[in-house]
């Protein structure tokens, strides 16, 4: 018991550090504007590309949907792999490595508003997929819709962590974490079928959680219940898990390395 109640304090001790200094050098409404266009105007892009194109493999409703799902990866996968570079930029990664408390509790409790930013992004652009394109939300199933944001956002953590990873032995993870970030674009069936792709890339789909979101997500807004999206559901959480199970292992092995070649004062 007192483990855990020693972690669940550094988490919030964590969340709440980086709350303050978020907000310390950016206003809120600054950061509000800047994390929400960027999803915002992906989607009008990929949105008018598909109308010009004149493509019929996918419809105006499901390209907007798989933007709107995919903004979450700016903050569960951008702003988590942030995090290392952040510190080191600060100063504090050395401090940060030499406390007593684990370094992965530090960066996953600085996730933590990220992670609840990324879902509000989704709602945000789901919002605007409905007001601005028509998007209809009138046979969705509501539960069906939160889980689906609530596992994506979980999975693409587990991806956004094991990246961020990277970050404590090199210089920074933001370039791997950039090409990453749309990667999900052309594998994850966002904004053409998954079954465009030639064949020996489409096995790259099969172990990117955001391929299951994408499709899990047009069903839900369709009324598809919790039990028919159930195996994108599952598959997503076991993607997740692995890839945090992965994350924990990497940053293990990164911090080890940090301290031998003392990368981590490197920025």
């Amino acid at each position: 018991m007192g483990f855990i109640r020693q972690e669940v304090t550094v988490l919030k001790s964590a969340s709440g550090v980086s709350l303050r200094s978020l907000f310390a050098a950016v206003p809120w409404w600054l950061w509000l504007i800047q994390l929400v266009t960027i999803g915002l105007t992906q989607m009008i892009y990929f949105v008018l590309m598909t109308s010009v194109a004149g493509d019929t493999t996918m419809s105006i409703s499901e390209v907007a949907l798989g933007n709107a799902l995919q903004a979450v990866t700016y903050s569960t996968v951008f702003a988590v792999c942030s995090i290392p570079g952040d510190e080191k930029h600060s100063g504090t990664l050395p401090l940060v490595m030499n406390a007593p408390t684990k370094l992965h509790s530090v960066i996953i409790g600085k996730s933590l508003f990220h992670i609840a930013a990324g879902m509000m992004t989704v709602v945000i652009s789901l919002t605007f997929a409905a007001l601005v394109f028509g998007v209809s939300f009138a046979e969705v199933d509501a539960l069906s819709l939160s889980m689906v944001i609530l596992v994506t956002t979980f999975a693409m953590t587990g991806f956004g962590l094991m990246l961020s990873s990277i970050g404590i032995y090199m210089r920074s993870s933001i370039l791997l974490a950039s090409f990453f970030l749309y990667i999900g674009l052309i594998f994850c069936g966002v904004n053409f079928p998954v079954s465009h792709l030639p064949s020996f890339l489409q096995p790259i789909s099969a172990v990117l959680p955001m391929t299951y979101g994408v499709h899990s997500l047009r069903m839900a807004v369709e009324g598809a219940a919790v039990l028919d999206i159930a195996q994108d559901l599952v598959l997503m959480l076991a993607i997740g898990s692995i890839m945090l199970l992965i994350g924990f292992l990497m940053l293990r092995l990164f911090e080890r390395l940090a301290r031998i070649k003392g990368s981590y004062e490197m920025f």
